[in-house]
């Protein structure tokens, strides 16, 4: 099944064999019938490649937002952490998780690790962020065929 983006270059070699059969020239040279099937199947396999990546970046898109909500969850829960730990005594007994083992550590030894990790989290989440915009412009140069020339 061909996509509708690929339709216009069925019609461009449906043209081209046309004028080959009738004689007529194309960019001022006359195409043999293998020249014109040769450059059609280029063309499929061009359109195929442009269809898969789109798959692909598809994909990614989906699963960068999945990523992006994780780490709004931890931003929140690294966000309450702070906020509960910042008014306490920094000499008293805290417990932290490290690696799946719970760990006695003071308030002291904790909250600057957890701000640190909030801020990482925080990185992380605008390069997401800019990368799933990336990806919608990309796809919405894809759709309105879109292109940049250097």
């Amino acid at each position: 099944m061909v996509s509708k983006k690929c339709r216009p270059l069925e019609k461009k070699a449906a043209e081209l064999k046309t004028m080959a059969q009738s004689g007529g020239s194309v960019q001022g040279g006359s195409f043999e019938q293998q020249q014109i099937v040769r450059e059609f199947q280029q063309m499929r396999a061009e359109c195929n490649e442009i269809s898969q990546k789109i798959s692909e970046l598809e994909v990614d898109k989906n699963e960068h937002r999945w990523v992006m909500a994780q780490f709004l969850l931890v931003t929140r829960f690294c966000r309450l952490v702070v906020e509960a730990l910042k008014n306490l005594d920094p000499t008293r007994r805290c417990y932290r998780m490290i690696g799946g083992v719970l760990a006695e550590r003071t308030v002291g030894e904790v909250l600057p690790a957890v701000t640190k990790n909030l801020d990482n989290v925080r990185i992380i989440l605008r390069g997401v962020a800019q990368f799933v915009n990336f990806l919608s412009i990309f796809r919405l140069k894809q759709r309105c065929s879109i292109s940049i020339r250097h």
